[in-house]
């Protein structure tokens, strides 16, 4: 996925930047997590969805930056025991 950004003061044209989808796992115990990616001011976007959080066999496997609309450099992982 590409992003078009504009940096004011530094450049007159767009800056493209690549954000690279990202497979994480990692080992819990909770049986279930939410994943919130998080915009500038550190505000919860929409969960991923389930397809891209989930848990099994103590076993978290979060898929991110997979839809342009919840990419972001930060995420929030909420995990329910």
């Amino acid at each position: 996925m590409r992003v078009n950004a504009v940096a004011p003061g530094f450049v007159e044209t767009p800056i493209l930047a690549t954000v690279p989808e990202a497979r994480i796992t990692l080992r819990t115990q909770a049986r279930r997590i939410a994943v919130y990616p998080l915009d500038g001011s550190g505000k919860r976007m929409a969960a991923l969805d389930a397809g891209h959080a989930s848990v099994s066999n103590g076993v978290a496997t979060i898929h991110i930056q997979a839809e342009a609309a919840q990419a972001s450099p930060w995420y929030e992982v909420a995990a329910d025991e």
